[in-house]
């Protein structure tokens, strides 16, 4: 939850997931919490899969602490059935980042 992921970046993962399973993919809509961006995010996910061109990502894309710990849980658990996921290079770690409202709190109860 809250990765705030954009439907070009699902496209985009898309086609970077067709490489690692030889094109073997199933996409599966769960969900449906905002039917714009879900159907935008399907169509993006359909030009990949038709090897059509994808637009852009921006280049100050700022990662999502929260997509992040998503990702390396993934791997975690996945990684003893999928030797792809097997690799000697150490991932991005994961610090939590304190949020506006944390900072908040910190501020009002110690001072």
């Amino acid at each position: 939850g809250n990765c705030c992921v954009s439907p070009e970046c699902y496209g985009h993962m898309t086609h970077l997931l067709s490489s690692l399973a030889n094109g073997r993919i199933i996409l599966a809509l769960e969900g449906g919490y905002n039917l714009t961006t879900i159907s935008e995010a399907m169509c993006s996910c359909t030009d990949a899969l038709l090897g059509n061109p994808l637009p852009p990502l921006p280049s100050a894309l700022k990662v999502s602490p929260s997509a992040i710990e998503s990702i390396l849980n993934t791997v975690h658990v996945h990684k003893k059935y999928w030797n792809c996921l097997q690799f000697d290079v150490d991932l991005p770690s994961y610090e939590p980042q304190k949020t506006a409202l944390e900072d908040l709190e910190t501020t009002v109860l110690s001072g």
